[in-house]
């Protein structure tokens, strides 16, 4: 019985851990798809902040290159240059 409840436990916490990183990936992709940069789409990105939402400390990492890509869905380069 305690090698199911440990199995169990830790289908629980990977679970979660997959669909925070696959959260993250989704994210990127509607975020990059939508830049006012004019960046090229690559699968790097989404993949790496995928990557990045699996482990607890690099998540903090991949929020905050959420929050770089939601700033240049948002901004336009134009608001930047001088002039």
């Amino acid at each position: 019985m305690d090698q199911e409840t440990a199995a169990i436990d830790a289908l629980i916490k990977y679970a979660s851990r997959f669909l925070r990183a696959l959260g993250y990936a989704l994210v990127a992709v509607l975020l990059l798809r939508s830049n006012q940069f004019g960046t090229p789409f690559t699968w790097s990105v989404p993949i790496a902040f995928g990557l990045l939402g699996t482990a607890s400390q690099s998540a903090k990492i991949a929020q905050l290159g959420l929050v770089l890509l939601l700033i240049m869905a948002i901004v336009p380069l134009h608001s930047f240059l001088p002039g």
